[in-house]
């Protein structure tokens, strides 16, 4: 006989899985930001400013050359090793764990976690 450390007959209640269920709103700000892009053109037309000149320009052109360089040799020489080993942990120790303990739930089983606890088993004296 066994006892469970944690007192949880239920535990896929409704809280829980309406926690899970509840909408994001991936919409929020973009609206926004197109109205701000529109409201700088205009602004930008307004004072005279040609953004076609602007973009095709030989100095912009070589701006743009030289801060794309420094990005991709910064990137190769000194990010991507480190960026890639957290993304790799963070992958195999964080979302794999937690889209397969979601799938459980979703499927009516305990999270791996819950099956993992130890469990107390009374000793006779």
């Amino acid at each position: 006989m066994s006892l469970n450390i944690i007192n949880t007959p239920n535990w896929r209640d409704d809280k829980n899985t309406k926690m899970f269920s509840s909408k994001i709103p991936t919409d929020r700000g973009i609206i926004k930001m197109i109205i701000l892009i529109v409201i700088a053109i205009l602004i930008l037309s307004y004072f005279g400013y040609n953004i076609r000149s602007l973009v095709n320009s030989p100095n912009t052109q070589d701006n743009f050359s030289y801060v794309g360089g420094v990005v991709v040799d910064v990137w190769n020489n000194y990010l991507r090793i480190p960026v890639t080993y957290a993304w790799d942990f963070f992958i195999n120790m964080v979302w794999n764990p937690a889209v397969h303990n979601l799938m459980n739930i979703n499927n009516g089983q305990p999270p791996t976690v819950q099956l993992s606890l130890p469990t107390m088993v009374p000793t006779t004296h």
